[in-house]
């Protein structure tokens, strides 16, 4: 099971049980601590990253360079910067929420997204949708009504900035998030045989020998399957 660190723009700010394995500084994850050299490790990066290079930008792409799994990962932040790009290939998320009826009397609704999850239950579907696809601790969505509800913007969103009810919402949705986070799978169940070979006995040139076969576990018979030997 990999740890799960959380990196913070500023220790001093985070006043919260710890609801991940620790809670580190930027400062400290860039130059001190031991996880340096850890490949099982997953970084929640929870540093602002409004702006390209800042601490939230360089946190994942400092991350992604010592093999450590981030939240959110650098393509996630370079997709959020290209507007046109992202709202072009979103239209359809929004066609069941159309389709029902999103009741709201304003012409945009500005909200966000922690972990995939939103208080408005309108939007639990768009919301899980949206993390699956810029996967970021906090999104901040506008929607906007044109003839049909559109997405108006999309950006990565900052803990330090959240108001107290927000925090609260957030950390909520976190420890939610970290209790079932990168779970070991479940295996799955394992095939028969790894490869199948199709022996035909009559070919007068063959790719592999009798004893080549027989060190597979060919039974020679044909018509059947024998550890990964088809022979017919």
């Amino acid at each position: 099971m990999a740890n799960i660190y959380l990196v913070v723009d500023d220790l001093a700010l985070w006043t919260h049980e710890l609801p991940a394995d620790a809670v580190i500084s930027f400062d400290t994850y860039l130059h001190e601590h031991p996880i340096k050299g850890q490949k099982k490790t997953r970084i929640i990066n929870l540093c602002d990253p409004g702006r390209y290079l800042s601490k939230g930008y360089y946190c994942s792409l400092l991350a992604e360079a010592r093999g450590h799994k981030v939240l959110p990962p650098v393509n996630t932040l370079n997709d959020l910067s290209s507007h046109q790009l992202y709202l072009l290939n979103l239209s359809s998320m929004l066609a069941q929420l159309n389709k029902e009826g999103l009741v709201d009397s304003s012409d945009s609704i500005s909200f966000n997204i922690y972990f995939g999850r939103t208080a408005m239950p309108e939007l639990k579907l768009l919301a899980r949708r949206l993390f699956e696809r810029f996967p970021c601790p906090v999104l901040a969505v506008t929607l906007r009504w044109q003839q049909s509800w559109q997405i108006a913007s999309i950006s990565a969103g900052a803990y330090a900035s959240l108001s107290n009810p927000e925090t609260a919402e957030f950390i909520a949705a976190l420890e939610k998030f970290t209790q079932s986070l990168w779970r070991s799978p479940r295996s799955s169940k394992t095939s028969r045989w790894d490869m199948a070979i199709l022996v035909n006995p009559d070919e007068r040139l063959p790719p592999s020998d009798s004893k080549a076969l027989k060190k597979n576990g060919a039974s020679g018979d044909q018509g059947r399957f024998s550890r990964g030997i088809y022979s017919g």
